[in-house]
């Protein structure tokens, strides 16, 4: 029974190990090491004293300016509503989610030729093949300065960009988020030249994410708030060392059993 028992406990813990250990790497490569957005408010200015800042830290690899904001998509009849991240153009040195295209290429475009990457979820929704399509998506995005929100042509303003690659890494990803030029989004929500949602960073191999960010945040003071990937991601860390705990407990409680049942036939 002890026997059975502790190789079953074996089994189950290692099984959630790997299952912890995927579902790490599929967020390690969508979310940085380090994201730094406002404290109070949606936008920032990424001034050349922060630049400076991140670019001489001895901690960090690469980092990029981020402006994302909720956005239509619409390709004929066929609509998606997404997240729609501006990055700049060497954003792939700080996440890896160009290392999981399925078609085209992570082409994002410039500020007058803007170019889409989709998710694999949002291309279905759109019925497009990304790379291939004859025909334009129609970008809406939220206009800043609208008095009548009521009036759709008042409210957002409206772009046409051809979509030129598709990724894939796990569903909540797939179906929510597509990729375009920084300076494309700042001109279509009429932003500053520097203005930000958040600052993501990779770090250099070897550094530890939460010295970096409690450094980060004493040079940068209370205006922002810096988070690593697992505090980006804290529910679904906390829920994942919940689960296996109680499996680790039941298992345990059984084991336990098992032992006192051989020892009070024995005292027997």
């Amino acid at each position: 029974a002890i026997m059975v028992v502790t190789a079953a406990l074996i089994v189950v813990l290692s099984v959630f190990n790997g299952f912890e250990n995927l579902v790490k790497s599929l967020y390690a490569d969508f979310y940085a090491d380090i994201r730094i957005s406002a404290a109070t408010g949606k936008w920032f200015e990424a001034n050349e004293k922060m630049a400076s800042l991140l670019q001489s830290h001895p901690a960090i690899a690469q980092w990029s300016a981020v402006v994302e904001e909720r956005a239509i998509l619409i390709a004929g009849e066929d609509k998606s509503i997404v997240w729609l991240k501006g990055v700049l153009p060497d954003y792939g040195k700080v996440s890896r989610v160009a290392h999981h295209l399925v078609r085209g290429q992570f082409e994002l475009g410039d500020s007058n030729r803007p170019a889409l990457v989709l998710g694999g979820g949002v291309e279905h929704d759109l019925q497009i093949a990304a790379g291939q399509s004859l025909y334009p998506v129609t970008v809406f995005l939220p206009n800043r300065k609208a008095v009548n929100t009521s009036d759709p042509l008042e409210a957002l303003h409206s772009s046409n960009v051809y979509a030129s690659g598709t990724f894939s890494i796990q569903q909540e990803f797939d179906n929510q988020y597509a990729f375009t030029n920084v300076a494309f989004m700042r001109y279509m929500l009429e932003l500053g030249a520097s203005d930000a949602s958040s600052i993501e960073i990779k770090l250099k191999t070897g550094q530890h994410a939460k010295m970096v960010a409690r450094s980060l945040q004493q040079h940068l003071g209370n205006a922002f708030v810096i988070k690593t990937r697992y505090q980006q991601n804290q529910s679904l860390y906390v829920a994942m060392q919940i689960e296996k705990l109680i499996i680790f407990g039941v298992a345990f409680l059984i084991l336990l059993i098992a032992a006192f049942n051989i020892m009070s036939t024995l005292t027997m």
